[in-house]
């Protein structure tokens, strides 16, 4: 028996198709969000971690930044830390606003905040899979004598090569104490109240060598652990104690000195006059391709500069049409327990800068470690992290810069960088300095409340930039931030108005689940009731024209 359709069934029957067809396409969208979200827990990507700094104290804020293989429309990637504090998830975002470089590029940054950590070795995974690790530990920090006060100039000791801490603590302590000693020496011996003097206790290896070719015995070490390890402490200013009896030494940002040789405690003095007090070679290098300029303790015509300080001018002065104000007896000339006058008034007047009433308001108790590459004569901003320290003050005149601004454009801290271009020999013992290509440098500077972003600047032109707004804790404030999204601010972000695309089942901001403006659970049964309505339209229209 034939089914005879009016035309009325006929449209009924047709819409019921049409809204059939429609209920099944939701639900096959629906289906294939539930894939992508899926897949994106799934897919097989690998995750290449970088963690600076690799290992710090207690307190340290560490910068995660990892790159995924594949491609992929989420902006978020979350690893586990996981050690003898506990287990933390840390979201990585791929926004551009977490030093992740540009929105988009597969590199995801992100941040693992130590505080609430006990010291122990961290282990970092994702999807199950080791992707890295990180070293939390104890601060390591001996103070000789009386400690850092807010008022001195605080030196921090880190040893190279030693086999044993003691070994390290004993070298120290023979430096820095009877004949020949920097604080024996003027004008440190009148300011020796305002110096401090820490140790560090550390097994990192500072990769530093006695034989930085092509100069002999001229002393190079990785700059950036060098600084990293520095930071366990507060400190204004660094030396690297070598476990050599050669006579060597050397100074760039740094002083660095073989401290088993018998000058151990001149060659000491002498590098941090270059590092601490910025004074120059007075002999003459064999080679003369460096040409340093004027400097406090040279002069480049004559000695009129020095005039009713110094009587004496002689010819020679870290290059040989310079000038120097002493024949021979000074300790930047050769191995002379004294500082010629010339120089003595100099650190005279960098000690009195580190007064208190030269530090403008109270210095933040946290700074940002900013990791810095030079490299084809420019230089760029790798990474940045927080520091539980505060940071040191910088002495020395630079080209180069670096300014924090505030959130508003304001300028809150300028501060040169004393960036380590040069690495200066010791008398007689190389053909002149070592001038770096290419170098990695860490620089500390101080964490402002407000910060919003730190430039880099050469000779005030801006060289390099980069935002800090991730770092701020304007989470509450009821403004969806540009660094924030519904991931790491529910409280001020809804996932529909974010424009960050994360991994849910429901974000509008993803292109693959465009359809997601209501709830996954509506849709779904919206779809369910389209399907079911058009079946029993359908079912009724049909019985009734089977009946007739």
């Amino acid at each position: 028996m034939g089914v005879n359709l009016s035309i009325r069934q006929a449209v009924i029957i047709a819409i019921s198709v049409i809204v059939l067809i429609f209920g099944i396409f939701l639900i096959g969208q629906l289906s294939q969000i539930k894939d992508v979200v899926d897949n994106d827990k799934q897919q097989p990507g690998v995750l290449t971690l970088d963690i600076s700094p690799g290992k710090s104290q207690i307190g340290t804020v560490f910068h995660l930044v990892g790159e995924y293989s594949q491609d992929r429309e989420q902006q978020d990637l979350t690893v586990f830390v996981e050690g003898p504090g506990g287990r933390a998830a840390v979201d990585l975002y791929d926004d551009g606003d977490h030093f992740d470089l540009s929105l988009g590029d597969q590199i995801y940054g992100g941040f693992f905040d130590s505080t609430e950590f006990s010291a122990g070795e961290y282990e970092i995974s994702f999807k199950g899979e080791n992707v890295g690790s990180v070293t939390v530990y104890e601060e390591g920090c001996e103070f000789l004598d009386q400690g850092p006060s807010e008022n001195s100039i605080d030196f921090v000791l880190l040893g190279s090569g030693y086999n044993t801490y003691e070994d390290f603590t004993e070298d120290a302590a023979n430096i820095l104490s009877g004949k020949d000693s920097l604080l024996t020496l003027e004008p440190f011996k009148t300011h020796k109240d305002r110096f401090s003097f820490t140790l560090v206790d550390s097994g990192q290896d500072l990769e530093c060598s006695t034989d930085c070719k092509p100069n002999s015995r001229l002393i190079c070490c990785d700059d950036r652990k060098v600084v990293e390890e520095a930071s366990r402490c507060e400190h204004d200013s660094v030396a690297v104690l070598v476990s050599d009896d050669r006579l060597c030494g050397s100074a760039s940002t740094y002083a660095k000195v073989c401290a088993k040789n018998k000058n151990a405690k001149l060659i000491f003095a002498h590098e941090l006059g270059h590092s601490f007090a910025g004074l120059s070679d007075e002999y003459v290098y064999r080679d003369k391709g460096f040409k340093e300029g004027d400097s406090v303790n040279c002069a480049s015509s004559g000695c009129d500069k020095w005039s009713g300080i110094s009587p004496g001018c002689y010819e020679g002065c870290t290059y040989s049409d310079g000038y120097r104000s002493v024949d021979e007896n000074s300790l930047m000339y050769t191995y002379y327990p004294e500082f010629n006058q010339v120089s003595q008034i100099h650190i005279d007047k960098v000690i009195r800068g580190f007064s208190s009433e030269e530090v403008s308001g109270e210095a933040p108790d946290r700074s940002y470690l900013v990791n810095l590459e030079y490299k084809d004569g420019g230089l760029s901003i790798d990474s940045v992290a927080i520091k539980p320290i505060k940071s040191g003050r910088i002495s020395k005149e630079s080209e180069y810069s670096a300014v924090l601004l505030g959130v508003d454009g304001n300028k809150l801290f300028e501060t040169g960088l004393d960036l380590p271009f040069i690495n200066l020999p010791l008398p007689n013992i190389s053909d002149g300095p070592l001038e770096a290509e290419e170098f990695t440098y860490s620089a500390i500077l101080p964490e402002f409340v407000e910060s919003g972003s730190l430039e880099i600047r050469k000779d005030g032109e801006s060289v390099a930039a980069v935002e800090l707004t991730s770092f701020l804790e304007r989470c509450g404030d009821n403004i969806c931030q540009e660094f924030e999204n519904a991931l790491n601010c529910d409280l001020d972000c809804e996932i529909a108005e974010d424009n960050f695309c994360q991994v849910a089942a429901c974000d509008p901001d993803c292109p693959s689940q465009a359809l997601c403006d209501q709830n996954q659970g509506a849709l779904f049964w919206a779809a369910i009731s389209l399907i079911a309505l058009s079946g029993v339209a359908m079912f009724f229209v049909l019985v009734n024209a089977a009946r007739k």
